[in-house]
């Protein structure tokens, strides 16, 4: 066998190694908490006034919105949330995670409204798989993810999302087989 050969050899095989792969990732899925239900693990928020929010136990319904000061699109929908009627069955956690004191006060300034902006540790982001900005869960009183959001948020989608699922709940409560871990389709309860 001569080199050009051996070489040719080489390059085909690794060609069949990336086809191989391409391929694999395609037909095994990938796993998301929309299709999950997960226990959410308690953390500490900080206001810009240095108080500590423990996060353990929520009394409703509570979207954790993870943003960067840098990115726009976050901006944008913090400015959506400000203006719009935010459901009483509902509290809204803006968490700037591993940002500094000045950079989140520049994202609450930049907000007109009644947002809070809450500091996180770093080691948050890798702990609920925040790999890209704005990332949103919405968690349940009994501390499970429901769903997980990459990208803008639509807020009227989320209302809708705790409506139906306030609804199912008050429907189960009165059954006496109800569960707490319940899933309809993509939806966990």
């Amino acid at each position: 066998m001569t080199k050009s050969h051996l070489f040719l050899q080489k390059k085909i095989t690794i060609g069949n190694l990336i086809v191989l792969i391409t391929f694999l990732s395609v037909i095994i899925p990938s796993y998301s908490l929309e299709a999950a239900v997960r226990k959410a693990n308690p953390f500490t928020l900080y206001t810009l006034e240095g108080k500590e929010i423990p996060f353990e136990s929520p009394t409703r319904f509570s979207l954790l919105y993870f943003l960067s000061p840098h990115c726009f699109p976050c901006l944008n929908d913090l400015s959506l949330f400000s203006l719009e009627t935010i459901p009483e069955n509902i509290d809204i956690y803006p968490i700037c995670a591993g940002c500094t004191w000045r950079e989140t006060i520049k994202v609450e300034n930049s907000v007109s409204g009644n947002l809070t902006v809450y500091l996180a540790p770093a080691d948050l982001k890798p702990l609920w798989g925040i790999w890209e900005f704005p990332t949103a869960f919405l968690v349940d009183p009994n501390m499970k993810v429901i769903r997980k959001w990459e990208g803008e948020i639509d807020l009227s989608e989320v209302n809708k999302l705790v409506d139906s699922l306030s609804r199912e709940r008050g429907r189960r409560s009165g059954s006496p087989n109800s569960s707490s871990d319940s899933c309809n389709g993509n939806l966990c309860y």
